[in-house]
């Protein structure tokens, strides 16, 4: 990895990009909770590392895509389960070392991640820029 620590700190924001389809699921500067679930990667929802990759590099050739923020921390610090918190993993990727994933335990059940963390994480993202049509 050039100069981008494995460690993600709590202190660092995460990007999460937004595709133009959901438009439609951006209502008052909030994120609908689909935009945090993948029903072929149910337990992982990949980001990127605002420190190491400014948004308008996570959005270059993707210009009517949109894209939220979400505090390391608060991430980590949701309640999804009486035992378990939500992880926060450097995954770097070919051309991104800045990628990482919001990871669930994967005991967990898929309605659980779709229903309740996604939402948890719609509830704490903001809004940077909306999608378009």
């Amino acid at each position: 990895m050039s100069g981008v620590p494995k460690h993600v700190s709590d202190e660092e924001t995460l990007h999460r990009l937004l595709p133009p389809s959901a438009s439609n699921m951006v209502v008052n500067g909030r994120v609908h909770p689909l935009m945090f679930y993948s029903s072929t990667e149910p337990y992982r929802v990949s980001v990127d590392r605002a420190a190491y990759r400014t948004a308008d590099e996570s959005l270059h050739g993707k210009p009517r895509h949109g894209i939220a923020a979400l505090l390391t921390s608060a991430v980590r610090l949701l309640d999804v389960s009486p035992y378990q918190r939500l992880g926060v993993e450097s995954l770097p990727e070919l051309g991104n070392d800045a990628h990482a994933e919001i990871q669930a335990d994967p005991t967990m059940s898929k309605n659980h991640m779709k229903t309740k963390i996604s939402k948890k994480l719609s509830e704490i993202a903001d809004v940077l820029r909306s999608p378009s049509t």
